[in-house]
């Protein structure tokens, strides 16, 4: 289902929409999140850096989501959402908000829509060969937690990362068998959940096969904005 919008409605208010980056892994998501941030000043949310940061900080929902990652387990969709509802209500309200990867199921989306509502939700289509192909070729920086991906967008020197420049390295999850797994969960959580802003009308499909900027290109012409090259 694609949603066209209503760009006289963005003429103004454009950079300051609240967007949902949904998509499987390697689709393309945070990349994307980061061009709209750095183009349009957006507030980019990852749900995974801002989780890792109440751990860091020694919070007690930051406590919380630590016991459950020392036992393996994902923490509850209450307090994941807690925390990413605090942190909404710490930012620049006058800037726009890209969440990224984040509700990640329809109890999250619920509980985020109790006080927080969402402009428009994007979604990052992407075939599973293509994803496995991606992941596959993906290497991550231990230190700040960036990627890269080998043939999209590689270090600028081999192996190290352009940021902090530590050694990349391959995580153990980033294997064809696993991967498969992963996306065998993901799907499952994420049907409903496409379903339900499709239904609610917010939903628009942006075609992630395509190389960086032009995936960028298609995300500015959805939401309204100029279309600008990278």
């Amino acid at each position: 289902m694609m949603v066209l919008l209503k760009k006289v409605d963005w003429v103004v208010q454009g950079d300051k929409m609240r967007l949902v980056f949904l998509g499987p892994p390697g689709a393309g998501k945070g990349t994307q999140a980061e061009l709209l941030k750095k183009r349009y000043d957006y507030n980019h949310i990852s749900t995974g850096e801002v989780l890792r940061q109440e751990i860091q900080k020694n919070t007690d929902l930051g406590k919380e989501v630590e016991s459950y990652v020392n036992k393996g387990e994902l923490a509850p969709d209450e307090i994941v959402t807690k925390i990413i509802k605090k942190w909404l209500k710490s930012l620049n309200n006058k800037k726009g908000i890209v969440l990224d990867g984040f509700p990640r199921n329809l109890t999250q989306a619920e509980y985020l829509e109790e006080d927080f509502s969402v402009d428009y939700v994007l979604y990052f289509d992407l075939e599973e060969n293509e994803i496995v192909e991606r992941l596959s070729n993906r290497l991550y920086c231990p230190q700040c937690e960036k990627f890269y991906n080998l043939k999209y967008n590689p270090p600028q020197n081999d192996n190290i990362c352009d940021k902090c420049e530590k050694e990349l390295i391959k995580r153990k999850d980033d294997t064809p068998e696993a991967i498969k797994k992963r996306l065998a969960v993901y799907n499952k959580n994420t049907h409903p959940l496409v379903k339900h802003y499709e239904e609610k009308g917010s939903l628009i499909h942006i075609d992630a096969s395509k190389e960086i900027d032009k995936v960028f290109e298609q995300v500015l012409e959805r939401i309204g904005l100029e279309e600008t090259k990278i």
